[in-house]
């Protein structure tokens, strides 16, 4: 560490001591909640000219994962054994190219405006700055961002601390009574009955409140002591993992979604030769996410794992068979898995293994967006042999 380098570590040492005991007030609500930020990056990607930028970088990727399967090949004919590494090249399919109507199309896919703009940028773009005012988001509703119609009627952004000025005097008129009560819950965490403890509360506070919009698109107060201790309005709900469920057709994933974006299932499927099975694991990746199928030394994201746990008198016959991965867009050297994937690990048995004898199969991975990241898991699951 240079001198100057320490010097700013001590001053940042110094500082975030004299605050030690502070209570934190507002926190970002959760990893998958959007903020306006995303309409900026929406108007950043529907252009033409950063659409060219992104099919140049696959053209580039493709190029270079072909250059390197040559690599692989030659390795091939001189017999030197392949790595993991090589076969998943080998196994790679260029990307394929697309028009600007098609990148369109799917990008705008699940987009809530969708039917206001259609696919012309120009709507979009006219859409989106004349709404900035006015968009918001629910806590934990994992949809993206809608517009406050109540906000818009009013004229005010709700990053104004105006509107809660204006919501109150609808209540002291008694005019609006609905959209004033909409407004106030949406936007505070106090349940004040009559207008005239919303005026008092509003009084007291107003010079001291901030917006927060990672916090869960709200007004908060900056004191620690004098905010509800609710985050937000109605309890969180617990995240429950939807169990895998086995049939008698086969595997069936769960959906995934952006609380849980990576389903995974596990099964036994009959072998090739008698006392053999497969060991069968299958993931669906919500589209927009992805996990990690290789890791190049120096990067901070974690491979996925797969494990085996045996009992005596099973063992294993050859590796895991994994499906194909993609490249990581600007990074090549990573690898990804993204959508449905499969692995596969034959075992085989001898014929004195004991009724309900089990196996454990699991999972490690990290799964990540274009954003962040979330922490890494484990999927184990148990299955019986006989």
């Amino acid at each position: 560490m240079t001198a100057e380098a320490k010097q700013v570590f001590a001053n940042a040492i110094v500082y975030t001591h004299k605050h030690a005991k502070d209570k934190r007030i507002a926190k970002k609500y959760n990893d998958r909640i959007y903020t306006k930020d995303f309409i900026y990056w929406t108007l950043h990607n529907i252009k033409m000219s950063s659409f060219k930028k992104s099919q140049e970088l696959k053209i580039e990727q493709n190029n270079d994962i072909i250059k390197r399967q040559d690599g692989v090949k030659e390795k091939q004919k001189r017999g030197e054994e392949l790595s993991d590494i090589d076969q998943m090249l080998l196994a790679f399919k260029p990307m394929p190219l697309e028009s600007f109507e098609q990148f369109l199309a799917k990008y705008m896919e699940k987009k809530p405006y969708l039917k206001e703009t259609g696919l012309d940028t120009v709507a979009i773009r006219k859409y989106l700055l004349e709404n900035m005012d006015y968009f918001y988001a629910e806590p934990d509703a994992f949809e993206g961002l809608k517009i406050d119609e109540d906000c818009k009627s009013l004229g005010i952004a709700n990053t104004d601390i105006k509107i809660l000025d204006a919501a109150i005097s609808l209540l002291e008129k008694n005019k609006d009574i609905e959209k004033a009560n909409r407004l106030l819950w949406r936007y505070t965490l106090e349940d004040f009955k009559t207008a005239k403890e919303w005026r008092a509360w509003y009084t007291k506070y107003k010079n001291k409140m901030f917006f927060t919009q990672s916090g869960g698109f709200v007004w908060m107060i900056n004191d620690p002591n004098a905010n509800p201790d609710i985050r937000p309005r109605n309890d969180k709900k617990e995240e429950v993992e939807i169990a895998d469920e086995l049939t008698k057709l086969g595997l069936q994933l769960a959906e995934p979604t952006h609380e849980n974006p990576v389903s995974v299932g596990a099964m036994l499927v009959d072998g090739k030769n008698e006392n053999e099975k497969t060991v069968l694991i299958e993931t669906n990746i919500m589209s927009g996410y992805h996990i990690y199928a290789y890791v190049p030394s120096g990067e901070a994201y974690i491979k996925t794992e797969l494990g085996l746990d045996l009992p005596e008198g099973v063992d294993l016959v050859g590796k895991w068979d994994k499906s194909s991965p993609a490249p990581y867009p600007g990074k090549d050297k990573i690898l990804i898995y993204k959508g449905e994937s499969s692995f596969k690990q034959a075992i085989k048995f001898d014929g004195k293994i004991a009724k309900g004898t089990k196996v454990k199969c699991w999972l490690y991975y990290q799964c990540c967006d274009a954003s962040i990241c979330f922490p890494p898991q484990k999927k184990e699951f148990v299955l019986e042999l006989n």
